[in-house]
């Protein structure tokens, strides 16, 4: 038997309608809600690769102080070796000035001694002469004795020239002997500033030798505190590209956050940011290219560029999925920027 038909009164109805409007709408606002919790867990996803730059920015500001403080040490360690090297420098002046005080004394000593053996050798040829002389006036006497008998007169005429050169032998004796003892105190003075003069040698060398080993030092410490310096700046440029791009990155994210009204055409370009003037037109470029890492910046570095262009400008025309994604490449390029430049900074000493 069927069932009797049941007719519903018009408010039922109409109370019927406002329920399944009420249970759409609450669909909408829950399905609107379903799509902001998965844009903010989006959103959460990129902040979180967003702090990963900001630890490894951390660490490498860490390795920059690091450096700098090894740049201390190392500039004062050639402070002190060029004080010492200095000190060493004014040691061998003062020897050097002695040398050459002695070196001027002994040239004098030996002048004086040159010329007292230009006397002797007169002398000793006037002695030659004399005896030569004498030789003959003997032998001539004794000629005349054997032809004289004892009638030789002669001798007495001989006798009296042997007699006077003798007189002069004697003379030229008596005048050598005080010139060869002038000759010898000479030669004593000589002896004694030579001896001054091999010891002062030996201390300027020694002197000379501890100067350049010092210099040696401080030429060696000035090679690693420039090459320490250089490194400080790359390392330095590095952590200051690092921030650029971090404060890059956040001001996209206020304008999703709403907190900036920025729009994509106000986001710079990948070469006209301080990195890509650094890599395109300055010292990079004419510095750096050929550390490893510099040519892996390029490619990331244009897409965190194109990529924060590209979430701003869904964002603006309210497609957040396209957004978001945009966002995630961005975030992704930006790792590889932070890790290549990281790697120019190590591989250029930094």
């Amino acid at each position: 038997m069927a069932s009797p038909l049941r007719i519903h009164p018009p408010e039922d109805k109409d109370a019927t309608v406002a329920h399944d409007d009420r249970i759409a709408a609450l669909e909408d606002q829950l399905a609107e809600a379903r799509r902001e919790i998965r844009m903010y867990q989006a959103l959460g996803r990129c902040l979180s690769e967003f702090s990963v730059s900001f630890a490894e920015s951390q660490a490498s500001m860490a390795t920059m102080a690091q450096s700098i403080q090894e740049e201390r040490a190392s500039a004062h360690l050639a402070a002190e070796v060029a004080g010492e090297t200095r000190h060493s420098a004014d040691t061998m002046s003062q020897h050097l000035k002695r040398l050459a005080q002695d070196s001027h004394d002994a040239q004098g000593d030996v002048d004086r001694l040159h010329e007292q053996s230009h006397k002797i050798t007169e002398m000793t040829e006037l002695i030659g002469k004399i005896a030569s002389q004498t030789h003959l006036l003997s032998m001539n006497a004794a000629v005349e004795a054997a032809r004289a008998g004892e009638q030789g007169r002669g001798f007495a005429v001989v006798a009296k020239e042997v007699q006077s050169l003798s007189a002069q032998t004697d003379r030229a004796t008596k005048e050598i002997v005080p010139l060869v003892s002038s000759i010898q105190a000479a030669s004593s003075q000589v002896k004694a500033r030579m001896d001054s003069f091999s010891s002062q040698s030996m201390q300027f060398s020694d002197s000379g030798a501890d100067m350049a080993g010092k210099m040696s030092s401080a030429l060696d410490l000035t090679h690693r505190m420039e090459g320490t310096i250089s490194s400080s700046a790359l390392r330095t440029f590095v952590e200051l590209a690092k921030l650029d791009h971090l404060i890059f990155k956040f001001e996209i994210y206020k304008v999703f956050f709403g907190l900036s009204e920025k729009h994509a055409d106000d986001l710079a370009h990948h070469t006209g940011c301080r990195l890509g003037k650094w890599y395109y037109q300055g010292e990079g470029k004419q510095l750096y290219a050929q550390l490893a890492g510099y040519r892996e910046i390029e490619t990331p570095h244009k897409a965190v560029h194109a990529s924060g262009k590209e979430a701003l400008a869904c964002f603006a025309e309210g497609k957040v999925g396209a957004a978001i994604r945009a966002l995630g490449e961005m975030e992704k390029a930006s790792l590889k920027v932070v890790r290549g430049l990281e790697r120019m900074a190590v591989s250029g000493g930094g």
